[in-house]
């Protein structure tokens, strides 16, 4: 229907088990990026595993998803 889900987890551990769980669960729910890339060159999810140290850097990347979203209509 045209909608991109964006999701977003507050410091997840991959390598606890039940947090992993968490995770595989967002990025399940969570769009695919129309301009970026992951390692293997495919679209990245829109999913990210925020902490405190990369919050401001993970907030500018979904702004710039963001800002490269155009209202067709």
């Amino acid at each position: 229907a045209g909608l991109i889900v964006m999701t977003v987890s507050l410091d997840l551990d991959t390598k606890d088990t039940t947090e992993n769980a968490q995770i595989e669960a967002l990025k399940a729910c969570a769009s695919e990026s129309r301009y970026r890339e992951d390692a293997s060159g495919k679209p990245a999810k829109l999913y990210w595993n925020a902490t405190g140290s990369s919050l401001a850097n993970d907030f500018k990347e979904i702004a710039d998803e963001l800002s490269n979203l155009r209202i067709v209509g």
